[in-house]
């Protein structure tokens, strides 16, 4: 994922252009995994990655970027952009509770926080703090 980054960014330096990246964590998935166990951890995690792969459009990369957290790469995109496909997927996630189809009384969801290069940030590890933070502050 890192690579891909700092391609679009050397991409971006040559040609000029912008992106943006998605930095998205799950809601109570923490307490899933407490309550539960690993194994439906893993299942809700599935169902998840799955809703998030069919809202990625064409030129975009999703990647899981640690335990609960995911990356989505938007090459061209700008913020106002960035923020519509991170409605988006927030609402795709929302319409499909898997803990409640499966009995569990919890409900997941997720937050996400967005940085565009290079308004906000010339280095990976700068578009991830902001998106981060951003992240974080949606969370609070």
């Amino acid at each position: 994922l890192k690579e891909r980054l700092q391609e679009e960014i050397f991409r971006c330096r040559r040609e000029g252009g912008r992106f943006a990246i998605i930095f998205l964590d799950l809601d109570h998935f923490k307490m899933v995994n407490d309550a539960y166990g690993h194994i439906v951890g893993d299942k809700v995690l599935k169902h998840i990655t799955r809703i998030l792969k069919e809202e990625v459009r064409g030129n975009e990369t999703l990647s899981r970027f640690g335990g609960d957290e995911f990356l989505l790469l938007m090459p061209g995109a700008d913020r106002e952009q960035a923020e519509q496909a991170l409605r988006r997927l927030c609402h795709a996630v929302a319409e499909n509770p898997y803990c409640q189809k499966v009995g569990l009384p919890l409900k997941i969801g997720i937050s996400g926080g967005v940085a565009e290069y290079p308004l906000e940030g010339d280095s990976i590890e700068r578009l991830l703090q902001v998106a981060d933070q951003q992240m974080y502050r949606q969370k609070g």
